[in-house]
């Protein structure tokens, strides 16, 4: 169920228009009332995962509040007159969330990350924030999403921590798809997927500095500390402001129209 906040339609995406103080709150809120869900923070780069295959889109719909992650949606909103009140990243939401957190008492989890990062990044977060309770933390090894004993250990030491919000920073959709299974289990609990963050929160990977964030250049300072990985992915995006007006066009004409073209059929 969707949190009961304005929405702002950019292609098939509706973002909550929400501040991250305003997200921090209403996610705390969620997680000790006990109602749990799902949080994602969709970029641009989401928007070429919207084909079924992926499990973004289901996870979109499971979603109690979609977030602005990256400066070109929120300059979008503004172009199309729906401004949102500000880009809401999962790199900056871990920070107000923890904050909020530590002074209403939500215990959280981390949950992602190379070996270790996870362990400093709560040590950094509860230095940073002296009441926060941190439940837990765990790195899972690679392919433990395909492995069932696994997830089921994982399972049971989130339930066994207590704890009420989980982090979870394992790339995406592969985050978005994992929380949505284990979220089946665990009801009570909120999962967000916030990426990169754990590492940022973590110290091990650097974040673009604040003149980048807000003149929207953080993907170019990711890419050059990750050209091979990154590169394709952030290479797709230019193509978002044609595949946008090609979404709007079939809306205008009442023809529903996936965002993501065919191959057999572009246009």
């Amino acid at each position: 169920m969707r949190q009961k906040t304005g929405r702002v339609k950019i292609g098939p995406i509706a973002f909550d228009a929400v501040t991250g103080k305003e997200a921090a709150q209403l996610i705390v809120e969620r997680a000790l009332r006990g109602e749990g869900g799902l949080v994602v923070t969709p970029n641009l780069a989401h928007y070429f995962q919207l084909d079924k295959g992926s499990g973004y889109l289901a996870a979109l719909k499971k979603a109690f509040l979609v977030l602005a992650d990256g400066m070109p949606i929120f300059w979008t909103s503004w172009l199309l007159g729906r401004g949102l009140p500000e880009k809401v990243s999962g790199s900056d939401l871990i920070y107000e969330v923890c904050r909020e957190s530590g002074q209403r008492g939500a215990k959280v989890f981390l949950f992602g990350g190379w070996e270790g990062e996870a362990r400093l990044a709560g040590e950094n977060l509860k230095g940073r924030y002296r009441d926060l309770e941190i439940a837990g933390t765990y790195c899972p090894p690679f392919g433990f999403e395909q492995d069932p004993a696994e997830r089921t250990m994982i399972v049971e030491k989130i339930l066994s921590s207590g704890a009420e919000i989980v982090f979870v920073g394992v790339g995406s959709p592969k985050q978005e798809q994992f929380a949505c299974l284990v979220g089946e289990q665990l009801p009570e609990v909120v999962f967000l997927g916030v990426g990169i963050s754990i590492r940022f929160c973590a110290g091990t990977l650097q974040r673009a500095p604040r003149w980048m964030q807000r003149l929207g250049f953080e993907w170019f300072f990711r890419f050059l500390q990750e050209p091979r990985r990154l590169g394709g992915r952030y290479l797709k995006c230019f193509l978002f402001p044609f595949l946008l007006a090609r979404y709007g066009f079939w809306s205008y004409l009442g023809r529903e129209k996936s965002f993501l073209p065919t191959r057999t059929s572009f246009f």
